[in-house]
């Protein structure tokens, strides 16, 4: 604190400047709500970041059922097309024979019904590609436009199979959902705790120091420590 007086006498006036300096310094040697504090945030830290590796994983298991969902509607394309291929080329053979007339009209009209219809199944396979495609592209935020590559001809699966008290195991372990309610559940212990601490006692260590040059109201005096 910094300050210039002037004091009024009938004798005369007096101007004078005056500064004052202090420091405080408190650490808590005991407070039990102040550590419960602590821990109830530290838990719920570790909270956030397990939210945010659970919200990872189940994004890129959403990918990966995107994925197998955008090569199940291209196979369902490509074999209703390899069918319609089949099926017109059969239908080219009746019409050949009805011009001999050695096919039946109904044999003529079943294959150009079973045509129109692969045709129309053809048109819903393509789409289910898009849409499947444009699924994609929102999830990742691009255009989905080149080849997926596809599995191996001989998949590893073996590697995949345990048991399923492992899985359970694992999954109790490692699932990063459950664990961040079990954060939860640990702060909102915590904050239970720190809520009763209130009523225990603290114990704190002060060091303060002082150094002025001004006495009573101000009044200027000798500079003390």
């Amino acid at each position: 604190t910094y300050s210039r007086s002037r004091q009024d006498y009938e004798q005369g006036r007096l101007l004078y400047n005056g500064s004052s300096h202090g420091v405080n310094l408190r650490q808590p040697l005991y407070d039990p709500a102040v550590w419960r504090n602590y821990e109830r945030f530290r838990e719920l830290t570790e909270q956030q970041h397990l939210a945010i590796d659970d919200t990872q994983k189940q994004t890129a298991l959403q990918i990966a059922e995107l994925y197998f969902t955008i090569l199940a509607a291209e196979d369902e394309r490509d074999l209703t097309q390899a069918e319609l291929q089949a099926t017109q080329r059969n239908q080219q053979r009746i019409q050949a024979l009805f011009k001999r007339q050695m096919a039946m009209l109904t044999d003529l009209l079943d294959a150009d019904a079973r045509a129109a219809e692969l045709q129309a199944n053809l048109l819903d396979a393509e789409n289910a590609v898009q849409s499947s495609r444009d699924a994609m592209a929102e999830r990742i935020g691009r255009p989905v436009e080149e080849p997926l590559k596809r599995l191996g001809a001989q998949p590893d699966f073996n590697r995949l199979r345990r048991h399923e008290v492992d899985g359970v195991a694992k999954a109790l372990q490692l699932n990063p959902a459950l664990r961040s309610q079990e954060h939860g559940i640990a702060a909102a212990e915590h904050a239970v705790r720190e809520a009763k601490a209130g009523h225990l006692p603290q114990v704190s260590l002060n060091l303060t120091a002082q150094r002025s040059d001004l006495g009573y109201e101000g009044n200027p005096s000798p500079e003390s420590t």
